[in-house]
C-alpha cells in the first residue's frame, strides 16, 4: 500500500488563467471604490449634522452673552477734591481785625457778605469822619479776597471814601490759619497786612 501511494504520481494544482487574474482585478476595483464611496457619505452625513464653526473667530468666549448698557454697573463718578480757594473762602469766614494806624474789624460771613467796623486815625478823620460801618460783599478767586462796599453809614463819609479809593479791594491771600490772615497788597508796595481772629 505505502508503495501504491509512493507510485501514484502528485495531484497538479490547477494554475487560474489570465481571465480569473481579470475577474480579481476587477472585483479588487469595484471594492476600492464602494469603499471611498462609503467614507464620503459618511463624512457628507457628519457635515450635515455638525455645524459649521469659523475658524479664527469663534472662541468659547464668544458664545457668552454680552452686557448691555444698561445691565453694566455704572461706575462712580470721581470725587473732586476743593479747590484751593474753596478751602480758604471757608477759612477766612468769622471775624477778623486789624489795629494799624486805622482800626479796622470785620465779620465775614459764609454767605459772601460781611460787615466792616472802621475807626479812623485823626488825619483821615478830619475827612471821612471818625468812624463808618460798611455792609460788603466778598469772593475769593485764584487766591485774591475781593470786598465791594455795597452800602454805610454815615453814607456821606461812605460815599466820600468810596469816590477816592473805590468800592472794591483785592488782596492776596499769603496765609490762613484759625488765629491769623496775612494780605498782601497787589500793588507795586507789597504791603502786607496782618489781622487776627477775635473770638
Amino acid at each position: 500500500m505505502l508503495q501504491s501511494l509512493e507510485q501514484s504520481p502528485p495531484e497538479q494544482v490547477a494554475k487560474p488563467g489570465a481571465s480569473a487574474v481579470a475577474v480579481m482585478g476587477l472585483i479588487a476595483v469595484m471594492g476600492l471604490f464602494l469603499s471611498i464611496w462609503l467614507v464620503r457619505t459618511d463624512v457628507g452625513k457628519k457635515q450635515e449634522t455638525t455645524p459649521a464653526v469659523d475658524s479664527g473667530t469663534s472662541s468659547p468666549t464668544a458664545e457668552r452673552p454680552i452686557a448691555t448698557p444698561a445691565e453694566q454697573p455704572l461706575p462712580h463718578p470721581p470725587v473732586s477734591a476743593p479747590s484751593n480757594d474753596e478751602l480758604q473762602s471757608e477759612q477766612v469766614v468769622g471775624r477778623w481785625l486789624l489795629n494799624d494806624s486805622i482800626r479796622r474789624e470785620i465779620d465775614i460771613r459764609s454767605d459772601g457778605t460781611a460787615t466792616m467796623l472802621v475807626k479812623l486815625d485823626y488825619l483821615s478823620s478830619l475827612i471821612y469822619g471818625s468812624e463808618m460801618t460798611m455792609q460788603l460783599t466778598w469772593q475769593i478767586k485764584d487766591g485774591l479776597l475781593s470786598h465791594t462796599v455795597v452800602s454805610g453809614v454815615p453814607q456821606a463819609n461812605v460815599d466820600r471814601l468810596t469816590r477816592d479809593f473805590g468800592k472794591t479791594r483785592s488782596y492776596r491771600i499769603v496765609s490762613v490759619s484759625p488765629t491769623e490772615l496775612i494780605l498782601e497788597s497787589p500793588s507795586a508796595s507789597r504791603e502786607q497786612h496782618r489781622w487776627v481772629s477775635v473770638k
